[in-house]
């Protein structure tokens, strides 16, 4: 005997009573096996290859794994479903064969399953991406059901799975509240029977307020909850705000695209299983059937600002929502440099979807300043949804403020203090009162420093691509000068791959100053071997407990602010960094500012990587930086980045 696949319904899970269906009506992925007890996840301690693994089909291979069935499931009818799959699966329980498949499936195993220990096995092309479990039902239950709703108005079309013979089919309404609404009950006639309820003034479900009523349905024993909206069209044109393609079943997944503002998704009808279709009702995305996707977009923001005159704080608001008026967010704005916050308010703006209003915020702007100036809008919900809580970013604009920067300040390297410098076999040592740097003439780098005798490099500094490894070689080194105050010493080099072809030549000028502060200017050009997707970098091996980062830039959302972050492990990536700062708990660190800014990674294993040169940015590139130990707590950092030492 082979099983056979069970014919698609919609996705369901069901209850043995109304409060835990009315609880799990509300519920998405977690929490489902709380509220029931006839419903058994299987994901976890699958075997492949001898080895356990959490989620069975990370890649194609055969699956075992053995269950047990609860004493109370004893008379039930037990279904094996499989939520997501993708590729040609085939397997067995307890010897026993189903069928092949593909896509989302359900069979029911009553007839090979034991109260005791059950093997299940699985074999694929492909991999499992949705949950597998297990359902214990009663003999006669709801299998299927169609709605539609009208005006006023919800009718329910039931199947009922080997039905009795004088069976009733009984329903109540409940509102998103759950407060109850009305009840009825219908005669089952050939295994089908009907429900209808009439609401007043029902309200709709929208993408921006997708409000769900729940029908329960009653049969044999068992409890159904159905979500039922009541749509409501939009009668402009439409002002969507992006498209999704949908990767996996995971509710993560389409929180995140509804969180990033999305607002419908477009799928492959022949990959989705039913369970889909109720998280886009729940978190309200429209789904729209494609057999091809169209490109994938990031979704807009559901409310722009345009400026006018940013000198006189005049900007352009301009609601795209579908039906929210802005009075329904928040919306704050602040005026800040590198320092903090200088001037903040809050708006209170009548805007219906579609229109825009001109405001004008009342700011003063200094002439100039050796900082930058921000305008920040902030959007922010003053309602909980499904996928955002009151008080939640919806979105935020950024500007610069239009105030004239001064002329970085210098520091003229004779007012500074002395150096010691001191020559070794294959190594320079330049110490001043509080650091000491090594650099190795034999390859022409920074091999160490100390900073009030705590060591900051773990190795040399040298040079890195982010797809292969790179091998340097140094082709000159002179020294160019050694004056009381500083040093300068000028190093090329010829970068190659593991192969052996050449990536690029580069020369570097290095200036050490009495103050600690070492300038570094890199110029070079990229051979035919740099290929994409590389990065050319400049490494600077910290040590592990440098891990304390203050920064200059822009954030994961291209966001310039002033940041802290502890990286315990790991990497992150900082775009058009002014200034950064690793330093251990206790404030001693290294502080490397731009001139004006670069693009740089800081990771756990590798340390500080600054960005040279991109695939996509042309051949020839120049940059240049400073590096400079420091004390965090003694050191204005801000001001600081301003300062620059001059020969």
């Amino acid at each position: 005997m082979i099983f056979k696949k069970e014919p698609v319904r919609n996705w369901y899970i069901p209850y043995h009573c109304r409060c835990n269906a009315l609880n799990g009506a509300h519920a998405l992925t977690e929490g489902l096996a709380e509220y029931n007890g006839y419903y058994k996840l299987l994901n976890g301690n699958w075997e492949a290859d001898g080895q356990r693994v959490r989620f069975p089909g990370k890649q194609s291979g055969t699956y075992t794994r053995t269950f047990t069935l609860p004493e109370k499931w004893k008379g039930r009818r037990i279904y094996l479903v499989l939520d997501g799959t993708q590729g040609q699966f085939t397997g067995s329980v307890n010897g026993q064969a189903f069928e092949s498949f593909t896509g989302a499936a359900e069979f029911e195993i009553t007839q090979s399953v034991t109260q005791g220990e059950n093997k299940i096995k699985l074999s694929t092309d492909g991999c499992i991406w949705g949950d597998v479990y297990l359902l214990a039902r009663t003999h006669s239950h709801v299998w299927n059901y169609q709605v539609q709703t009208w005006q006023d108005t919800i009718e329910i079309d039931v199947e009922i799975r080997d039905a009795k013979a004088s069976g009733v089919l009984s329903g109540e309404l409940y509102n998103w509240e759950r407060d109850k609404l009305g009840q009825t009950e219908s005669l089952v006639k050939s295994g089908k029977s009907t429900l209808h309820f009439t609401l007043s003034n029902p309200k709709p479900w929208t993408t921006e307020t997708p409000y769900l009523y729940t029908v329960l349905l009653a049969y044999g024993g068992e409890v159904v909850p159905v979500n039922v909206g009541f749509r409501k069209p939009i009668l402009r044109e439409r002002r969507g705000r992006g498209q999704a393609k949908v990767l996996s079943l995971a509710g993560e997944l389409i929180l995140h695209e509804k969180q990033r503002n999305a607002n419908r998704i477009y799928v492959k009808p022949e990959s989705i299983p039913p369970r889909f279709y109720r998280l886009c009702d729940y978190y309200g995305l429209e789904v729209a059937e494609e057999t091809e996707l169209p490109p994938l977009s990031a979704p807009k923001h559901p409310i722009e600002v345009t400026e006018v005159d940013a000198k006189t704080g005049k900007f352009t608001v301009t609601n795209l929502f579908d039906y929210t008026d802005l009075q329904e967010v928040d919306i704050r704005w602040t005026v800040s440099n590198q320092s903090g916050i200088r001037e903040e308010g809050t708006l209170n703006l009548p805007c219906k979807p579609g229109e825009s209003v001109e405001i004008t915020l009342p700011y003063t702007l200094p002439e100039l300043s050796y900082e930058e100036f921000f305008l920040d809008f902030d959007f922010i919900a003053k309602h909980s949804k499904p996928w955002r809580k009151a008080g939640d970013v919806i979105c935020f604009r950024q500007f610069p403020l239009p105030v004239e920067q001064t002329e970085p300040e210098s520091m003229p390297a004779d007012q500074m203090p002395k150096i010691n410098v001191t020559e070794t076999e294959g190594c320079f040592e330049i110490c001043g009162e509080e650091f000491c740097y090594r650099f190795d003439s034999s390859k022409g780098q920074p091999a160490g420093l100390t900073y009030n005798s705590i060591n900051l490099l773990d190795g040399h500094a040298c040079f890195a691509l982010l797809e292969t490894s790179l091998e340097e070689s140094l082709q000159g080194m002179h020294v160019l000068n050694i004056a009381p105050t500083h040093a300068e010493i000028m190093t090329s080099y010829e970068l190659r791959n593991t192969s052996g072809k050449k990536v690029a030549t580069c020369s570097v000028f290095w200036a050490f100053f009495g103050n600690g502060e070492l300038s570094v200017s890199i110029s070079g050009r990229l051979e035919e071997a740099f290929d994409a997707p590389n990065v050319l970098s400049f490494n600077l091996p910290l040590t592990n407990a440098q891990r304390n980062l203050r920064y200059f830039g822009e954030d994961h959302q291209n966001r310039v602010g002033v940041y802290r972050e502890e990286l315990s492990w790991g990497s992150t990536f900082h775009r058009n960094t002014r200034f950064i700062c690793c330093s251990d708990e206790d404030g001693c660190g290294l502080f490397a500012k731009g001139l004006p800014y670069f693009d740089c990674d800081f990771s756990t294993e590798k340390g500080l990587q600054i960005h040279l040169i991109r695939w996509t940015q042309g051949t020839d590139f120049c940059h240049a930086f400073t590096l400079r130990p420091c004390f965090t707590e003694s050191l204005d950092l801000i001001r600081d980045a301003r300062v620059l030492p001059q020969i």
